[in-house]
């Protein structure tokens, strides 16, 4: 069984191989890949205007990664990532392939799907292999399509109308100063927090500064109280390898993966808007 997520231009997937007889060879690799289920821009003069299944990135490379021989019955869980670089190019030719380490050939993000398979490297055979299911994303994107939320922001109460068909039973609203009225553990907690340094309030466009209310644009000092406060306490709140996703200022990464780091979190990574600005950190919480 297998799932993948994408953040920006990161995929992650996790693998679960759950072998139904021992594999007892020493020489095993586990490959995922990466792949566009539609490309269009690469147009041909025979006529070709879309291509199927296009690979993208092997991860973690095209050696795959070793893993140990298998028990039957016994779980082995993985999780492989990888991060595409710079903006997309479109190569010439086969002969001139895209630069990695500094492009990538993702026509749409969104569009991407991930492969994975167990290997022989020495007899080649191929014992499993799944096409991995997509998960976050796809629930997120109903409910947004659902909801109206107003006013936005506000300063004391909120207003949330919407179709909840067949999502009723996945939502409930709580009142929180941040988690002390929460329970449970989740897979995913996601905050865009006021995060405003108070040094910073001047230099603000009037349609923001004039309108919004100070309490949703700054927490005041340096905006990172609530760093501090979701990377000491949602570790508490998480399942193992569930993530928190925070929206930051443009200047603030650093010192945001930082206040994660120190708190425990593993894998946290910066990812950048469209204009190429550090906008959100991704933080692990592994057990």
């Amino acid at each position: 069984d297998a799932t993948f997520s994408r953040f920006s231009k990161t995929v992650e997937t996790t693998i679960e191989i759950t072998p139904l007889a021992d594999v007892t060879s020493n020489n095993l690799a586990l490959f995922a890949v990466i792949y566009s289920h539609r490309d269009t821009a690469n147009v041909k003069t025979n006529g070709e205007t879309e291509f199927i299944n296009v690979v993208k990135k092997m991860m973690p490379s095209s050696s795959g990664q070793s893993i140990s021989s298998l028990t039957s019955g016994t779980t082995v869980t993985q999780t492989l990532s990888y991060t595409f670089n710079g903006n997309y190019v479109l190569p010439p030719n086969a002969n001139a392939p895209a630069n990695l380490n500094v492009e990538h050939t993702v026509e749409d993000f969104e569009n991407l799907g991930v492969i994975a398979w167990i290997q022989d490297m020495s007899t080649k055979e191929v014992f499993q292999s799944v096409d991995a299911t997509y998960t976050i994303g796809q629930f997120e994107n109903e409910l947004a399509s659902a909801l109206s939320i107003y006013p936005n922001p506000a300063t004391d109460f909120i207003t949330v109308e919407g179709n909840f068909d067949h999502v009723e039973d996945r939502i409930e609203f709580i009142e929180s100063d941040w988690f002390d009225s929460l329970h449970g553990k989740f897979d995913l907690i996601i905050s865009n927090p006021p995060y405003i340094g108070k040094n910073e309030l001047e230099g603000l466009e009037p349609d923001v500064i004039d309108y919004d209310p100070i309490i949703a644009l700054t927490p005041g000092e340096d905006g990172l109280a609530p760093y501090r406060i979701i990377a000491r306490q949602a570790q508490n709140y998480l399942k193992e390898n569930g993530r928190v996703i925070v929206e930051i200022g443009h200047l603030q990464g650093k010192d945001v993966k930082n206040l994660f780091l120190q708190a425990g979190f593993s894998g946290v990574q910066i990812l950048q808007d469209l204009e190429s600005k550090d906008r959100v950190i991704v933080a692990k919480h592994s057990v």
